[in-house]
C-alpha cells in the first residue's frame, strides 16, 4: 500500500506540473504550438519513463517544481507582494533541498525578463527598489534549505555531510560528449526529441521571446550536470536533464511556431518528430516489458535492435564483442578441436564418461589453449563450445568470459569475448560461439 500510494502521489504530481506548464506557455504561445510541445514531452522523451513508472526518483518532482518556480515568477512581477515572494524562496529553496545542484533555480526569478545585458542593469535597481519581496524569497529560501542542515546536525554532530564519498564534479573536463552522444546511456540517443529542442537555442536569441536568463540557466545547468564525474549517473544519463525540460520548453515552444510557418521545414520537422516518438516508445517499453536490452550498449548493438522487438543472440553478441557473423556457415574449415581428453589441469572434471573444463568461485579461469598461425585464417573466425550451466550468475561483472586472442610476437593485439551468461539459462546446456575478423596487421 505504500509504495502504491507513492505511485499515486507521484503521478498526480506529474499531472500538476503538465497542467501549469500548459497554463505558463499558453501566455506565450498559441494552443496549438503548447499541445504539440506537451505530446513531444510526454510520448518523445524520457519524462514519460520518470513520470509513470520510475516515479519515485527526484526528477518528476523537480519538473514540477520548475514549472511552479516560473509560474509564480510570472506572477511575482506582474503583482509585487509577499505572498508571491513566500512561494518563490520556497520553491526554489525546496529544489535545493531535493539536489543541491537545483541551486541555479535562483536564475528563473532573478533573471525573468531579461532580454539583454542592457536590461540587467534595470534589474538591479528593480530589485533594490521591491528590496523587501527579494529579501523575504531569501529568508524563506535559507529556512527551508536549513532543514537539511539542521538534519544532518542533529545526526552526524556536523553541519554538512558530503555523502557522495569519492565522487564529484570534474569542472575542468566536463563529459559534454560522453553524457549527451554516447551509445551506453547518451543523453540524445536515447531522448533523441531533445536534440530538436537543443537545436532550437541556436535560434532562439533571434526570436522576439527570448530571455537572456533562460539561455544562461539551460547553458549552466549542462555544464553542472556533465561535469559530474559519474556522467552516466548509474543508468540512462538522460534523467539528470528532465527537471529542466520547463525551462527548454520556452525556446523548443518557439522553434515549434517559427517551423510551422514554413511548409518545406514543417514536414522535415515532423518526420523526425515522429522517428523520435518511436525511439522513446521502444526504449520505455523495452526498459519494463520488452525483450530487448535498453541500457549500457554499443554502437553496434543499438543500430542491430533499434527496430526491432526481440533481439536475438546475434544481436547479444554486440553488447561485448564488435563482430557477430549472422547465421551459420555450411562452407567452413576447422582449425583446432578438443575434447579435453588428454587434458591434465586442474578444471578437468569426468562427468557421465566424457571429461569437461569446470568453473567456479575457487576455479575461475581455464589453461590457455594456443593455436598456430595459418596463413589462411583471414576471414570470419568462429570460436565454439557446448556449455553447461549449473548455476546462473546474474551480476554483470561477475559473469564467465569466453575469450579468443590473437597474439604478435608473444604479444596480444586483439581480443574478443563474450560474457556466456548472457546466452545460457540455468540448468541448460548449449552450443555458444563467438566470432571474430583475425587483425589485418597480422598474428
Amino acid at each position: 500500500p505504500y509504495q502504491v500510494c507513492l505511485g499515486i502521489g507521484m503521478f498526480l504530481y506529474a499531472l500538476i506540473g503538465l497542467y501549469y506548464l500548459r497554463k505558463v506557455l499558453k501566455i506565450y504561445f498559441t494552443d496549438s504550438t503548447v499541445a504539440i510541445l506537451l505530446f513531444a514531452y510526454i510520448f518523445g522523451t524520457n519524462y514519460l519513463n520518470y513520470s509513470s513508472v520510475e516515479q519515485c526518483m527526484t526528477h518528476n518532482t523537480l519538473f514540477t517544481i520548475y514549472v511552479l518556480i516560473i509560474y509564480n515568477t510570472i506572477r511575482f512581477y506582474k503583482n509585487f507582494n509577499i505572498k508571491n515572494a513566500i512561494w518563490i524562496g520556497f520553491l526554489t529553496g525546496l529544489a535545493t533541498l531535493i539536489r543541491p545542484t537545483e541551486i541555479i533555480s535562483i536564475i528563473i526569478p532573478l533573471a525573468w525578463n531579461i532580454q539583454s545585458y542592457r536590461d540587467i542593469g534595470e534589474r538591479i535597481k528593480l530589485i533594490f527598489e521591491k528590496f523587501k519581496y527579494y529579501f523575504v524569497a531569501a529568508i524563506v529560501f535559507g529556512l527551508i534549505v536549513f532543514i537539511q542542515l539542521f538534519y544532518w546536525k542533529y545526526v552526524s554532530g556536523e553541519w554538512i555531510v558530503y555523502s557522495y564519498q569519492d565522487q564529484g564534479f570534474d569542472w575542468k573536463s566536463p563529459h559534454i560528449w560522453d553524457y549527451m552522444f554516447s551509445y551506453k546511456c547518451g543523453w540524445l540517443i536515447y531522448t533523441p526529441m531533445m536534440m530538436l529542442a537543443i537545436l532550437s537555442l541556436f535560434w532562439y536569441p533571434k526570436t522576439d521571446k527570448y530571455q537572456l536568463g533562460i539561455l544562461i540557466f539551460i547553458v549552466l545547468n549542462i555544464y553542472i550536470v556533465t561535469a559530474w564525474s559519474i556522467w552516466d549517473y548509474g543508468g540512462t544519463a538522460g534523467r539528470a536533464m528532465i527537471q529542466s525540460y520547463p525551462i527548454i520548453a520556452f525556446p523548443f515552444a518557439a522553434f515549434i511556431e517559427k517551423v510551422n510557418k514554413t511548409k518545406w521545414i514543417k514536414y522535415i520537422f515532423y518526420f523526425f518528430f515522429a522517428l523520435f516518438v518511436y525511439v522513446n516508445l521502444w526504449w520505455t517499453y523495452h526498459a519494463h516489458r520488452g525483450f530487448v536490452q535498453v541500457s549500457n550498449l554499443t554502437k553496434r548493438y543499438f543500430w542491430s535492435v533499434i527496430w526491432k522487438m526481440k533481439a536475438d543472440d546475434f544481436d547479444t553478441k554486440y553488447l561485448d564483442n564488435k563482430y557477430s557473423y549472422r547465421g551459420y556457415p555450411t562452407n567452413f574449415e576447422t582449425f583446432y578441436d578438443n575434447n579435453f581428453e588428454q587434458d591434465t589441469s586442474q578444471n578437468i572434471v569426468q562427468i557421465e564418461g566424457n571429461k569437461k573444463l569446470k568453473l567456479n568461485k575457487d576455479l575461475q579461469f581455464t589453461p590457455q589453449y594456443f593455436i598456430e598461425y595459418q596463413s589462411n585464417i583471414k576471414n570470419w573466425l568462429r570460436i565454439s563450445a557446448d556449455i553447461h550451466c549449473t548455476e546462473k550468475e546474474w551480476d554483470l561483472w561477475s559473469q564467465t568470459l569466453f575469450i579468443v586472442q590473437f597474439y604478435k610476437e608473444n604479444q596480444p593485439v586483439q581480443t574478443n569475448y563474450i560474457r556466456v551468461q548472457r546466452f545460457i539459462d540455468q540448468g541448460e546446456t548449449k552450443n555458444i560461439f563467438l566470432d571474430a575478423i583475425p587483425p589485418k596487421s597480422g598474428f
